[in-house]
């Protein structure tokens, strides 16, 4: 493992001349995305009423991003791989921007679902913040406390008048500001740290599709992405090698992201804590994005050992569909003969692919045992 790791580094350190340059369009334009968003919040944050307009912004911003970025990476790992590979010295930066639209093409697009994985990152955040917003609600029954102290005047406003009630609220909030801002920026960490690596970290793993997309040809994203969740279940060695050869990258991860959101949060006590997120989220984007090749890397790597892998979970899947289809046509006495013979033709193809698949990877496999 220790060989892999310094070969993955070494070819990142080999890359780096052309992959920052690929790095750094991408960082650019979330920049410019980042800045009119964040003048946008701050315009909203200036206006009480229209406050809870700031969630509205900051989730169109993720949207923003998450549809953005997917041919970007894949145009990143595209032409990552291409540095490998006989025509190195004729790659230009045009040729990652050409590759773009290649990203947005069957059977790449789709493959890395952000919007399923931003869905669950929201998920986790709200689910997190509940927990946080919990345990503030307990802290705030303790008498001498100044949260005890705020809730004790909200629950004296006048709710019978609207005009009453909304400046109360705003008093409150006014003559609490500092703390409240305190203590909402320290609850909403935990959330959006951990809602943020997972989004990351799906991703990352996700690019791992790109090599298995084109040879599972028409399967859709859903199909690949179960395929490839049941072969890492079946593989634990995926993950041992991810975690050993990403670990630098993940502590990078947690310390910027974690140093940006207190430094600005800390050191700014006019910014809202929605600004401070964002900022944080971004900044964090453009520190980890020209590294990006060292998770391509790993994949690059281990390609040959698992394709045979993820193939056989493939066909070992297609197979019981098969079963299921064969019987279900023999209820309904259905004649769909010339359909099975297909399927089954096209199984057959698999087969004999995956077993020379196999037998060119026998002794690699066996070398790369005998380094680690």
């Amino acid at each position: 493992m220790k060989n892999k790791f310094k070969q993955i580094y070494k070819t990142f350190y080999n890359d780096a001349w052309y992959t920052l340059k690929c790095a750094m369009i991408i960082n650019l334009i979330l920049l410019g995305i980042y800045l009119i968003f964040a003048l946008l919040l701050n315009y909203v944050g200036s206006f009480q009423a229209l406050d809870f307009l700031s969630y509205l912004l900051f989730l169109i911003l993720l949207s923003l991003i998450a549809g953005f970025i997917e041919p970007f990476i894949y145009s990143y790992f595209a032409v990552c791989g291409g540095l490998h590979g006989s025509r190195r010295d004729e790659l230009k930066l045009s040729s990652f921007l050409k590759t773009t639209r290649i990203g947005k093409q069957i059977p790449f697009k789709g493959q890395l679902r952000i919007w399923n994985t931003l869905l669950f990152s929201i998920i986790i955040y709200f689910g997190i913040t509940v927990v946080t917003s919990g345990i503030l609600m307990i802290l705030s029954t303790v008498p001498g406390s100044e949260l005890y102290a705020i809730f004790e005047e909200l629950n004296n406003i006048n709710y019978n008048d609207t005009v009453s009630f909304i400046n109360g609220i705003n008093t409150v909030m006014e003559s609490h500001y500092t703390y409240i801002r305190f203590v909402a920026l320290f609850s909403n960490f935990p959330a959006i740290l951990v809602s943020f690596y997972y989004f990351i970290h799906k991703i990352s793993v996700g690019t791992f599709k790109y090599y298995i997309a084109p040879t599972l040809r028409n399967a859709p994203p859903q199909a690949v992405n179960i395929v490839l969740k049941r072969t890492i279940k079946e593989n634990k060695s995926y993950y041992k090698g991810y975690y050993f050869i990403l670990f630098p990258l993940t502590i990078l991860f947690v310390t910027t992201f974690s140093l940006t959101y207190f430094l600005f949060g800390l050191l700014s006590p006019n910014l809202s804590v929605d600004i401070v997120t964002l900022t944080s989220i971004i900044v964090t984007l453009i520190v980890i994005i020209p590294f990006m090749p060292l998770v391509f890397n790993y994949h690059e790597m281990i390609r040959p050992k698992f394709m045979s892998k993820i193939l056989a979970t493939f066909i070992q899947g297609a197979e019981s569909e098969l079963d299921v289809y064969k019987r279900t046509m023999e209820r309904f006495n259905t004649n769909s003969e010339n359909d099975i013979k297909e399927f089954e033709k096209a199984l057959d193809a698999m087969k004999k692919s995956l077993s020379h698949d196999q037998e060119n990877n026998d002794e690699e496999n066996k070398n790369d045992n005998k380094k680690d």
